[in-house]
């Protein structure tokens, strides 16, 4: 049963169900030399310098100084070519929402916008079901104990309940980082590459601000791998949410 359990916990997880994984970001030259950043294929008479994915996302060969972003605007459709209707509605809204609040000066209805973000991210389609997880893997793994221990005797009866008690935890560890935090952190890393092209009124994002979010993409995948502490995600979600309380109020 227990050995069950592990495996069906580490298989890999679905895609995060807020909206498509991060695409690979694409450093390419046009016919005229100038560079460009962007994170959809690009045309066929294009230099291509790097194809940045995940597992390389803090590779960069071009000089930084020397890439020209693509217009706000162009960078936005070309984003929104590979996106469901319903995604797009859904960050069109934020969009509004935010510039509203910047051009009437209401921080409060920003950081309102924000925390209903973070609460679709984090809990949405059912998410919040998922927490429930570790307590129904620990209640089975006592009832097994149970039903163990009942045949023992006395002595062996401590040592018994020592070790499944320790298997409990380790297996409510597992469980809480493969079926809930490493979703939401897919659906953080999504919402991170999304947010800065949504701020409201195509507003570009200071070098610093963008450097934060960046660091926070790089941190996500070390706080959610099997022998991470609980405690990790946690962390990092408050400081995801400090940096992005900033970002919206001073783009």
């Amino acid at each position: 049963m227990i050995i069950l359990i592990l495996t069906v916990l580490l298989q890999p997880q679905g895609q995060e169900l807020l909206g498509p994984p991060q695409p690979s970001v694409y450093h390419w030259k046009d016919s005229a030399g100038r560079l460009y950043v962007t994170t959809t294929v690009p045309p066929p008479n294009a230099t291509i310098l790097e194809v940045l994915t995940n597992k390389n996302a803090e590779i960069i060969t071009a000089d930084e100084s020397d890439v020209i972003s693509m217009n706000p605007a162009a960078h936005r459709l070309q984003m929104e070519s590979a996106m469901e209707e319903k995604t797009i509605k859904y960050w069109h809204s934020k969009d509004k929402s935010f510039l509203v609040a910047r051009q009437t000066g209401n921080n409060a209805e920003s950081i309102k916008t924000l925390d209903a973000l973070f609460k679709d991210v984090l809990w949405g389609d059912g998410l919040w079901a998922i927490a429930l997880l570790p307590l129904v893997v620990m209640t089975i793994v006592l009832l097994i104990a149970w039903w163990v221990c009942s045949a023992l005797s006395k002595s062996a009866k401590v040592s018994a309940w020592a070790g499944f008690v320790f298997v409990g935890l380790l297996l409510s560890h597992v469980s809480t980082i493969n079926a809930l935090y490493r979703p939401q952190a897919k659906r953080l890393d999504f919402m991170l590459s999304m947010l800065p092209q949504y701020l409201g009124g195509y507003i570009q994002l200071k070098p610093d601000n963008q450097k934060a979010i960046r660091s926070h993409v790089a941190a996500l995948p070390k706080t959610v791998t099997n022998l991470s502490p609980a405690w990790n995600f946690p962390m990092e979600i408050y400081h995801i949410r400090k940096t992005l309380r900033k970002v919206v109020l001073d783009p």
